[in-house]
């Protein structure tokens, strides 16, 4: 992990961790930092650090941090993006989005779980915080998905794949 990528992380696992009361309901200097740094007007979370492109986690990372800093209109615009841009039919995500200067397109439809279970959580979270009946069903949607999709029965027990394609092996398990 490069020192971007890094910073990343930390800084948003470092606000999580936050006290409620630090942030007097005022977004912090480090989450409008953060959104100078990551966010774009459409609600694109990129990966300055490896050419700009999205990935499911980033989305679910800007969800889940704009709900601990009761951004309820940073969640609406990256929850859109998401949305409407990474879900897949199966209502799991596609985990990465390529942009170029003239326009952008889902480079992978395969999915993320660890971004499906954030965003799931985000969702529930937003539900929670902001009394949104709507977003309490789509974090069902979510789970119910990876229950479905993504649990798989192994001779030592259940398993979560890391992604519904290119996770199945006739002559090994996953682990």
């Amino acid at each position: 992990m490069d020192i971007t990528r890094r910073r990343f992380v930390l800084t948003s696992m470092t606000m999580l961790a936050a006290p409620k009361h630090a942030w007097s309901g005022e977004p912090c200097a480090d989450w409008d930092l953060w959104k100078r740094m990551f966010l774009l007007p459409d609600g694109r979370v990129v990966d300055t650090d490896n050419g700009g492109i999205t990935h499911s986690e980033g989305q679910a990372y800007g969800m889940i941090l704009a709900t601990a800093f009761d951004d309820q209109a940073t969640f609406e615009l990256v929850w859109r993006w998401t949305r409407q841009t990474l879900r897949r039919e199966d209502a799991l995500f596609a985990w990465k989005y390529l942009s170029t200067a003239t326009s952008g397109a889902v480079a992978e439809w395969n999915n993320a779980a660890d971004a499906d279970l954030m965003i799931a959580w985000a969702l529930l979270r937003a539900a929670e915080r902001w009394a949104r009946h709507d977003l309490a069903e789509e974090a069902k949607t979510v789970a119910s998905a990876i229950a479905r999709l993504l649990i798989v029965e192994e001779p030592f027990g259940l398993v979560l794949r890391p992604g519904l394609s290119g996770f199945q092996f006739p002559d090994r398990r996953i682990a």
